[in-house]
C-alpha cells in the first residue's frame, strides 16, 4: 500500500513497507534486520531494500549494532513514558506556532486534508487490516497538516519520528478496543475548526480534551509494559 510505485522508486517503496511494518509489529522488538530476507519478503531488489534499511537508519525504530548488522529498536517502559510525554509536548507546542504562523494556504490544505478524512474512512478504526491502514495513513496525513503550519522542517520531522514511536507502541502493547466507539471525524472537525479560530485559549481546551479521549489506550500500553517487566524480574 502506499502512494510510492516500487517499479520507479523501489528503494522509498521499500522503506515505506519496513517502517510501516515494523510499527505495525510485523518484526519483533530485537529482530535482526537482514537485507537478503527482507529483499526476499517483499519481493524486490537486494540493492533497493540495503538502500531502503540505511534510509531508515535516520529513525529510532531501528538500531545498529557493531559487526552484527542493524536491528528493529527495543522497547521498554521508560523509553515509551519518555515518547508519549514527549509526543505530547511538543506536538501542542507545534500546534500553537501554527495558528500563530499558519497562512491561508495552510488552512486550505488542512481542511481540504479533513474532508479527505471525513471521505474515505469510518469515524472509528476498522476492524479489517487493509481498510485500518487507510484509516491510519488518512489520521496521520490530517495531524501531519494540522501542525505542518508551524513552518518549521525540523518540527515536522522531528514530530514524525515520534509519532512513529508512539504507533508502534500502541499497536505493539495498547489495548485498541478502547477506541473502537470513539467518534475520530467529530473529534477531527473541532479541532481544525479550533485550529481556524486562531484562539490559544479554545486551542488548550481543545487540545487536552483531545489528547484525554486517547488516554486509555495510552494507559494500556504502560501497564502492559510494566507487568510484563514484572514478570521478567520475578
Amino acid at each position: 500500500m502506499g502512494s510510492i510505485d516500487p517499479k520507479r522508486n523501489p528503494t522509498a517503496a521499500a522503506a515505506f513497507w519496513l517502517r510501516r511494518d515494523i510499527i505495525r509489529g510485523v518484526f519483533a522488538p530485537g529482530e535482526r534486520l537482514a537485507t537478503e530476507f527482507l529483499a526476499s519478503f517483499y519481493n524486490i531488489g537486494y540493492s533497493p531494500m540495503r538502500e531502503a534499511i540505511v534510509l531508515l537508519s535516520s529513525s529510532d525504530l531501528t538500531v545498529h549494532e557493531h559487526q552484527r548488522g542493524r536491528f528493529v529498536a527495543p522497547v521498554s517502559l521508560r523509553d515509551w513514558l519518555d515518547v508519549e510525554d514527549t509526543y505530547l509536548r511538543t506536538s501542542k507546542m507545534a500546534l500553537h506556532l501554527a495558528i500563530e504562523r499558519g497562512d491561508l494556504a495552510w488552512e486550505e490544505r488542512m481542511i481540504l486534508s479533513l474532508y479527505r478524512s471525513l471521505r474515505s474512512v469510518s469515524s472509528a478504526p476498522p476492524t479489517d487490516p487493509e481498510k485500518l491502514e487507510v484509516w491510519h495513513m488518512s489520521r496521520r496525513a490530517l495531524h501531519a497538516e494540522m501542525r505542518a503550519g508551524a513552518n518549521s522542517a525540523v518540527l515536522s520531522d522531528f514530530l514524525s519520528d515520534l509519532s512513529d514511536r508512539l504507533e508502534r507502541y500502541i499497536y505493539l502493547f495498547g489495548d485498541r478496543s478502547l477506541e473502537a466507539n470513539r467518534d475520530h471525524h467529530a473529534q477531527h472537525r473541532v479541532f481544525v475548526d479550533a485550529l481556524l479560530s486562531r484562539d490559544p485559549t479554545r486551542l488548550v481546551s481543545v487540545m487536552e480534551e483531545y489528547f484525554d479521549y486517547g488516554k486509555p489506550v495510552r494507559e494500556s500500553v504502560g501497564r502492559r509494559l510494566a507487568a510484563g517487566m514484572s514478570e521478567e524480574n520475578s
